[in-house]
């Protein structure tokens, strides 16, 4: 199966089919695997699923949505 690398995070498939419109499904990431998808990233890669099409993409991690980078969850502030 061909990945599809990807520099920038970006949110949404860019296949196009065979009558060129653009896939456009959600891309989430790709937790559940196989060995052998995971060995073909690089590192500090995420590997991303469409949920169209089921196309292959690897894309650097997106830190933004993970949490805080020190493990601590801040409390919620007052307004």
């Amino acid at each position: 199966m061909e990945i599809i690398k990807q520099e920038k995070a970006i949110t949404n498939c860019i296949i196009k089919n065979e009558k060129g419109d653009m896939c456009a499904g959600h891309l989430k990431e790709y937790l559940t695997a196989s060995e052998e998808i995971k060995k073909q990233m690089p590192a500090k890669q995420s590997v991303y699923r469409c949920r169209r099409c089921l196309a292959l993409y690897t894309m650097p991690k997106q830190d933004h949505l993970q949490g805080s980078k020190s493990g601590v969850l801040l409390p919620p502030q007052k307004l």
